[in-house]
């Protein structure tokens, strides 16, 4: 797997070790490209559609509904994040506690309950590219924190692909 992210790293301006056969770089005048780095891709805590690991069940199935997304973030009180949860963690809870009631039987329960632990790991702001690219290969999206663990954003597979495929083309 290491060897996939070599491409990968080289087009986005880093990370491969250099080879024996390589000379050594040319000095020159000319602006070097910027190093890319996690905050280039960062959607922000304000655009990002989060739930509260306090809301209930049905206030997350609802507001999950209403943005549209099949996974999101979710965070306690003081803004750390708690983990994420997908469409399949609500039905899977539906389906083992039971479903009568509908949706108002859910509100016994709170999002914190279904969040699975170890499930879509943020990394922090300063993380290497390769641990961003690393974790894009298991995750859609890639929680962000800072380091008081505080929630800031997410990087989306999608944003680190569509800038890779922009610098290819360079």
């Amino acid at each position: 797997m290491r060897f996939f992210l070599f491409p990968l790293l080289a087009a986005l301006g880093g990370g491969v070790p250099p080879s024996r056969e390589d000379p050594a770089p040319e000095q020159s005048c000319s602006a070097k490209p910027i190093a890319p780095n996690l905050l280039m891709f960062l959607t922000p805590k304000a655009s990002v559609a989060c739930l509260q690991a306090d809301n209930t069940l049905r206030q997350g199935l609802e507001k999950m509904r209403a943005h549209g997304y099949t996974a999101v973030p979710v965070l306690r009180s003081d803004g750390s994040y708690a983990g994420s949860v997908s469409e399949g963690d609500f039905l899977w809870h539906i389906l083992e506690h039971g479903a009568k009631g509908g949706l108002k039987a859910q509100e016994s329960y709170l999002v914190e309950d279904i969040v699975r632990p170890g499930w879509n790991p943020p990394v922090r702001v300063d993380a290497p590219l390769e641990k961003l690219l690393q974790s894009a290969l298991e995750q859609n999206f890639i929680p962000v924190v800072d380091d008081r663990d505080a929630f800031i954003g997410i990087v989306t597979r999608k944003d680190i692909l569509r800038w890779a495929t922009v610098q290819q083309r360079q």
